[in-house]
């Protein structure tokens, strides 16, 4: 039987502290991200391809669209939900349903 954990104030502030170095690192990743699209949507792009992950004719409309989900992610994390992002719908997938000429290699 496993042992039930009740932590303490001082584990619980430890736990505290941890949680906030994950949340201020994934909120200084996003900033980042925002910051340099550009430059990482081209990297993506250029990754999805050289993986055989994607098959393209034109690498600048998937890189028009990895872009676009990079700014609704920033957009979505410092306006919250609701805000313009469909729900249900994932940015990679949505991205492949709206490329025009690339396609999901691992789709038929």
């Amino acid at each position: 039987m496993g042992k039930i954990f009740r932590p303490s104030s001082r584990e619980a502030k430890i736990l505290s502290r941890i949680e906030s170095s994950k949340e201020y690192a994934r909120r200084k990743g996003i900033e980042s991200a925002r910051d340099h699209v550009e430059p990482l949507s081209n990297a993506i792009a250029m990754k999805l391809i050289e993986s055989h992950l994607v098959e393209t004719t034109n690498k600048n409309v998937l890189e028009e669209e990895i872009a676009k989900c990079i700014k609704n992610l920033s957009h979505y994390h410092f306006h919250g939900p609701g805000s313009d992002i469909r729900a249900g719908q994932s940015g990679m997938a949505k991205m492949a349903r709206s490329a025009r000429g690339a396609k999901p290699a691992y789709f038929p």
